[in-house]
């Protein structure tokens, strides 16, 4: 078994590589504040207050509008921050503070992987949401959990891991539950198994619902807020090959870059060595395909959600596994630069 130690080593490696980013772009990376930019507001928001709804007043969103505030965002983050905070810090220290410690947590739950694959982790595309104010880091160390236990056929941990990592941010929702009806559903026919991986992120969701009701008194305040971004239903397909498209020179085109790495990779994993872990596999197609159905998202950030599948890298040969760690650093350190910069979302 691999030293938690190396872990470790791979999580300092990701943070110096973003101070570096950081530094490049003038941004200190010892203040807080660089590493909170555009939703990193709305969770600080909700762990100091807890839920807005308000009718959008002039000039708060360029979208037609009806609701604004921060019912769009779930809740587990804030909790969180909110509790560190009671430890003297910050809330915004207490976001960074959260965000590195579960940043750690993902990859010591990954220690167990070969190296290549645990160097993916750490500098898996939109590695920078994992270290920023964004609840990624924690719902991936949830995932990751949900993901072993199902494995393991810990049905009971599979049902803890899976509620908290829908609590903490929507893809939970929109995966877990198609993971375990498709994954555990397949392979052991039993009802309570197959409810215990697939029910409690739908749960998760209805807490969610119920929280906002409570501090904002409409059971509705989710979709109203939701509302005016406009997501409808699109072909993941065509969302990618119009990202691919805009693929140029200089350091904005870098996103776009991420998702071919992202897109080439995951037909690389699901050609070469997907059929040898049906788990990851189906988490990997459902969790590239979810998010892309949307519009106005931020493509860069739900691509942060594939992480867990690093361990289907480590199964590659070691030349090819060497030269996507390679490429994930280089378009990790691009994309991490917009961050810094205040570019993306």
């Amino acid at each position: 078994m691999r030293s938690g130690a190396v872990a470790i080593a791979a999580w300092a490696a990701a943070l110096a590589s973003l101070w570096l980013a950081a530094a490049s772009v003038h941004a200190s990376p010892f203040d807080a504040a660089t590493w909170a930019h555009w939703d990193s507001g709305h969770y600080l928001s909700i762990a100091q207050h807890g839920y807005d709804v308000h009718r959008c007043r002039p000039g708060e969103t360029p979208r037609p509008a009806t609701w604004c505030g921060t019912a769009a965002w779930f809740p587990l983050y804030p909790w969180a921050i909110a509790v560190v905070h009671l430890l003297g810090l910050s809330y915004l220290d207490a976001g960074v503070a959260v965000s590195w410690f579960f940043a750690a947590v993902l990859l010591l739950l990954l220690r167990r992987t070969p190296l290549l694959a645990l160097a993916y982790a750490a500098f898996a595309p939109g590695y920078v949401y994992n270290f920023a104010v964004f609840p990624m880091s924690l719902f991936l160390a949830c995932t990751i959990a949900y993901l072993e236990s199902v494995r393991a056929r810990r049905w009971r941990a599979a049902a803890v891991a899976g509620f908290l990592a829908a609590l903490a941010y929507p893809i939970g929702v929109m995966v877990l539950p198609i993971v375990g009806l498709i994954h555990v559903g397949r392979t052991t026919r039993r009802v309570v198994p197959t409810a215990l991986a697939a029910v409690p992120p739908l749960l998760a969701f209805g807490v969610v619902l119920l929280v906002q009701r409570i501090q904002t008194g409409r059971w509705t305040a989710f979709f109203d807020v939701q509302g005016h971004y406009a997501h409808g239903v699109h072909n993941p397909f065509v969302v990618t090959w119009d990202s691919v498209m805009h693929v140029g020179g200089g350091w904005g085109s870098a996103p776009y870059w991420q998702t071919l790495f992202v897109t080439v990779v995951l037909l690389l994993l699901v050609v070469l060595v997907g059929r040898r872990d049906p788990l990851l596999l189906t988490y990997a197609i459902v969790a590239w395909a979810a998010p892309l159905t949307q519009a106005n998202v931020s493509v860069w950030r739900s691509q942060d959600a594939l992480l867990p599948v690093a361990p289907l890298v480590g199964r590659l040969r070691r030349a090819l596994a060497a030269a996507i760690v390679v490429l994930a650093i280089v378009i990790g350190f691009a994309v991490a630069r917009l961050f810094f910069e205040g570019g993306l979302v």
